[in-house]
């Protein structure tokens, strides 16, 4: 049986203690509860004593009685925290964590992608893989449009408050999440039994190449070079010249340059984690090659080998002498050089008026996409450059030419640095679109001779 006992604290005040042993048995657990109501403790033993000297349905020990709405919710927050748990932003960064077969840089910038793009995104950061209710398949297209369409600043219209991704950035991101959400489908015991990535809609990549790539005639590229300093005239024209990428030519050293015949490829630069990087073999299979020089990409190697005298001196450094980087090159060279090509100086001038002013004369871009947008795109003037290029596209420019000259795909595979002919191809394919023409003529040819027989 329960009872009840009252007490009289020093204030004066009374209290019940409603005690009882739990299931009525004597060796059961001793229980109670407090009350100030005499009423609400009779209530109370009544309730204990009916249910088997339990507690009642509805009753919150240490707190008291709750409506049923409010049990069911608290059954619920109670079942979430007896429930395993595995938030998604820890699951990835696990599963990044425990990635086989990859370089020091690769899990960096796949831990890179989990803070920009998934702890970022409200429902991702929320998101447990236990939880079935959380993580579904309409986050995940919610997720790819957040990407896809980026936040415009709604404070300033020529501002964002994260840009739109690139459609092959979405891939990648995507992909990334893809792997780790497969992983916890599979096993022994899963998680989960369904991934919401799979069958996601991307945006096209082939519908973006013409505004991501951008192709230089040989007239536009004379623009883009008058528009720079002097000073970095032998590396853009070394660039466009070679066909390299960045971190070859960066790598170029004195013992790589036969004057007047050619430069060999035999190392890159390798990011190793931040800014960490090393010295290190070409990673394809065709990669180590030797590239003929014209006269003109000759000069450009020359005049940066004026002065080095040491084997393994850079040919092309940076301005106070050391190993070239991609960002200092980019914010130094590239960013004003490209911003002077496409904006004439009437129209400088007007943007320096708006206070859109870096260094005395340029503009401080965040990237070169923010050239394209309506109140700092190329003016059209004559003489400017109506194209933004990147840094990468002197490589696409460069072949480009080839192509337009008649040289073999072959040879502009092995020119470039590409593993087989195959994949430049599908990479530069485009760019041939008399070669279908001619496939036709072929066709054409071989028909009317068999009527004419």
């Amino acid at each position: 049986m329960a009872s009840i006992e009252t007490r009289e604290l020093k204030s004066g005040e009374l209290v019940h203690w409603v005690r009882w042993r739990k299931g009525g048995r004597a060796v059961g657990k001793p229980e109670g509860e407090r009350f100030d109501d005499l009423k609400l403790a009779v209530k109370f033993k009544s309730d204990v004593e009916y249910y088997k000297h339990e507690y009642p349905p509805c009753f919150v020990p240490k707190h008291g009685y709750v409506t049923e709405a409010e049990m069911a919710v608290l059954r619920e927050l109670a079942a979430r925290a007896a429930a395993p748990s595995m938030p998604l932003l820890d699951a990835i960064r696990d599963y990044i964590d425990h990635l086989t077969g990859i370089q020091d840089k690769t899990r960096s910038d796949y831990h890179a992608y989990a803070n920009n793009y998934f702890a970022t995104f409200p429902a991702f950061a929320a998101a447990d893989v236990m939880d079935l209710g959380t993580f579904t398949k309409r986050d995940v297209a919610d997720w790819i449009n957040w990407m896809d369409k980026g936040v415009p600043d709604p404070d300033n219209e020529r501002a964002w408050l994260r840009a739109p991704l690139a459609p092959k950035t979405v891939a990648n991101v995507h992909g990334l999440l893809y792997s780790a959400a497969k992983s916890w489908t599979e096993g022994e015991r899963p998680p989960r039994s369904f991934n919401p990535c799979t069958d996601s809609n991307l945006p096209e990549i082939d519908d973006a190449i013409e505004e991501e790539d951008v192709f230089l005639t040989g007239s536009e590229y004379e623009i883009l070079r008058a528009a720079a300093k002097p000073k970095h005239w032998p590396i853009l024209d070394a660039f466009v010249g070679t066909g390299m990428r960045f971190s070859e030519l960066a790598s170029q050293q004195l013992q790589d340059y036969t004057p007047g015949v050619q430069t060999r490829v035999d190392r890159t630069w390798h990011t190793i984690s931040g800014q960490q990087r090393e010295l290190a073999r070409p990673k394809g299979k065709r990669g180590r090659r030797r590239i003929s020089l014209d006269p003109a990409t000759d000069e450009a190697f020359s005049r940066g080998a004026h002065g080095k005298t040491a084997a393994q001196d850079f040919i092309f450094t940076a301005e106070q002498g050391g190993a070239l980087r991609h960002n200092h090159f980019y914010i130094l060279c590239w960013q004003p050089t490209v911003y002077r090509a496409v904006r004439c100086e009437v129209h400088r001038a007007r943007d320096r008026e708006v206070g859109m002013e870096f260094d005395g004369e340029l503009v401080r871009l965040r990237q070169m996409r923010d050239l394209r947008m309506p109140w700092l795109r190329p003016c059209l003037c004559e003489g400017t450059l109506a194209k933004v290029p990147r840094v990468h596209d002197l490589r696409h420019s460069h072949v480009s030419w080839l192509i337009a000259k008649g040289v073999p795909l072959s040879v502009v595979s092995r020119r470039i640095g590409h593993d087989s002919p195959t994949f430049t191809d599908q990479r530069y394919g485009h760019l041939m679109p008399e070669s279908e023409r001619h496939a036709a003529d072929a066709i054409g040819a071989i028909r009317g001779a068999a009527r004419q027989s």
